[in-house]
């Protein structure tokens, strides 16, 4: 059988969210949670998708993407700025004007 997969990185070292886990909506589907400092792997068809995390009421941006059988594609994640600012994104997100609270972005690998 031929699939594709989803590597996720939640880095480390941030004090926000620190003991809080990150949920992770693949294609508008809650495929479990992320802790801080943790990797997760999981299969997916090849195709089109969308990734998105989410903690409470808030969410990252969502990133699109394509992947072929047998592809591993990776993210990683943490939380978008730091205590003062966040504040202040927070209470914009309300109304859909500030940062996402959480950064999600897709990593590319060197070529070899």
């Amino acid at each position: 059988m031929t699939g594709a997969s989803i590597r996720l990185t939640r880095k480390r070292g941030h004090t926000r969210d620190r003991i809080r886990s990150y949920r992770i909506i693949l294609d508008d589907i809650d495929r479990g949670s992320i802790k801080e400092g943790r990797s997760l792997d999981f299969g997916v068809e090849p195709g089109s998708h969308v990734l998105q995390l989410k903690i409470d009421w808030t969410r990252s941006q969502q990133i699109q993407f394509d992947v072929g059988v047998d592809e591993v594609i990776s993210f990683e994640c943490e939380p978008n700025g730091r205590t003062i600012a966040t504040l202040i994104d927070s209470i914009r997100a309300i109304g859909k004007h500030g940062r996402p609270y959480i950064k999600l972005s897709r990593v590319f690998s060197a070529p070899k």
